[in-house]
C-alpha cells in the first residue's frame, strides 16, 4: 500500500528529528545534546519532539543492534583465530542490518566511540555489547578448538574480544566528528592499531 500523505510527513519529522539528534552528538559529543536543541534544530516543540522518542537517548542511539546468526556465522568462520577482527566486521555490518536509516553509521561509529572498554552508561551500547558477546560465546562453545584462552570461559573470552574490538575500532576512527560516510575498515590500518595495541599491553611490566 502506498505510504499516505500523513504517514510520510511523520516519518519525515522522525527522520529529521533522530538525525538531528545523531549529528550534533558525532560533532560536538553526546553531553551536548539537548532535546531543546535538537528541537529549535528541527522547529518543532518538545511536546513533537516526544511524540516520536521516548526519551533524548533513544534518539541518538537508537535501538540495541542485532546480529543476523548466519552472517555471524560467515564472518567468524572467516577469521576464526581472530575474534577481535570478527567482532569488529559484525559491529560495522550491523549498520546493514533491520530498518535502512540514514544515521545508521554515525551510530556505528558513537558505539565505537562511546562504548569503550569499561562498562557502557547507555542502554543501547550495553546492550548491543551484550549481545555480539553472546553471539562470539556461542560461536567458540561450538568451536572450542579456536578458543585462544583454554580453560576459561567462552563468555570471558568473548567479552574481552568485543573490548578490545571497540578499543582498536575506536583508534580507527582517529577523528570521530570528522565522521560521515561508512565505516573504513582498512585490515592494513587494523592490522597496525592491533599491534599497537599489543604492544603497549605487552609493555605493562606485569608479569
Amino acid at each position: 500500500m502506498p505510504e499516505g500523505l500523513r504517514e510520510r510527513k511523520r516519518r519525515q519529522t522522525h527522520e529529521r528529528l533522530e538525525h538531528a539528534a545523531v549529528t550534533l552528538a558525532v560533532e560536538e559529543g553526546v553531553s551536548a545534546v539537548t532535546v531543546d536543541r535538537v528541537c529549535e534544530t528541527v522547529m518543532v516543540s518538545r511536546s513533537t519532539f516526544f511524540n516520536y522518542f521516548a526519551s533524548l537517548e533513544h534518539a541518538i542511539f537508537g535501538s540495541p543492534f542485532t546480529f543476523d546468526p548466519a552472517r555471524a556465522e560467515h564472518v567468524l568462520s572467516a577469521h576464526p583465530d581472530d575474534l577481535v577482527l570478527a567482532a569488529l566486521e559484525l559491529i560495522v555490518e550491523s549498520v546493514q542490518g533491520g530498518e535502512p536509516s540514514l544515521v545508521g553509521p554515525q551510530r556505528v561509529a558513537l558505539f565505537l566511540r562511546e562504548a569503550g572498554v569499561g562498562r557502557p552508561v547507555i542502554h543501547a551500547h550495553a546492550e548491543s555489547r551484550k549481545r555480539l558477546a553472546r553471539v562470539l560465546a556461542r560461536w567458540l562453545d561450538a568451536h572450542p578448538d579456536q578458543a585462544r584462552l583454554p580453560g576459561v570461559p567462552s563468555e570471558r573470552e568473548a567479552d574481552m574480544s568485543v573490548r578490545l574490538a571497540l578499543a582498536v575500532g575506536n583508534a580507527l576512527l582517529r577523528d570521530a566528528s570528522e565522521y560521515r560516510g561508512d565505516f573504513p575498515l582498512d585490515l592494513g590500518d587494523y592490522a597496525t592499531e592491533r599491534a599497537r595495541l599489543a604492544t603497549i599491553l605487552g609493555a605493562t611490566g606485569v608479569t
